[in-house]
């Protein structure tokens, strides 16, 4: 976790200092779909929801997917059961990559506007969501509902914080505070 969070912020703070704080303005069509509806539910909520159940299905039903999770599991023994971990590694990259852009792009048609620091606070979020939900961070071990359960627990932790009109500071001190508690909980004795 320190480790993608470090890289993220040096990463982050160069193109800040190239881009000079430059920020761009989304299109029409696409803005227009962040704020859409369908049959009375948010356009996103249900992008969300389809790519979460292509992810979990992709996982779990397919070669590809079962490869990914041996990966997480053990990359030794995934390789040893005929898996290709390179193409495994270079598959969970390039989903990362892509689902990362997707949400920035649909981040930036939803706020009106693209700036390069706009998703700072989401680095450590993003951590946080993934812990929360119960998929495990030494790998291998999915768990795509809980991970809308967390999004949502962190979501109304921050709101409530907002509108309590704490600083940015005590937000990330209770999402941190919430990481630390479930990782207490979770891990287990002697490790």
């Amino acid at each position: 976790m320190v480790g993608t969070l470090a890289s993220g912020f040096i990463y982050q703070s160069a193109a800040i200092a190239y881009s000079s704080h430059a920020v761009t303005q989304p299109s029409p069509l696409l803005a227009a779909f962040t704020s859409g509806r369908v049959l009375g539910v948010s356009a996103m909520t249900v992008l969300f929801i389809l790519l979460t159940a292509a992810c979990a299905v992709g996982l779990q039903r397919t070669r590809a997917g079962r490869a990914v999770l041996a990966l997480g599991q053990n990359r030794r023994a995934a390789s040893l059961a005929g898996f290709r971990v390179g193409g495994a590694l270079s598959l969970v990259y390039l989903a990362s990559g892509l689902l990362a852009a997707i949400a920035g792009i649909l981040l930036a048609a939803y706020s009106g506007g693209a700036s390069l620091d706009m998703a700072r606070e989401y680095l450590l979020m993003s951590i946080a969501v993934v812990v929360i939900g119960g998929t495990s961070i030494a790998g291998g071990d999915p768990a795509p509902p809980g991970l809308w359960g967390s999004a949502m627990l962190l979501g109304l932790l921050v709101t409530m914080l907002n509108l309590l009109h704490m600083p940015e500071g005590v937000r990330l001190i209770a999402t941190g505070g919430v990481i630390i508690g479930v990782l207490a909980v979770a891990t287990p004795q002697g490790t």
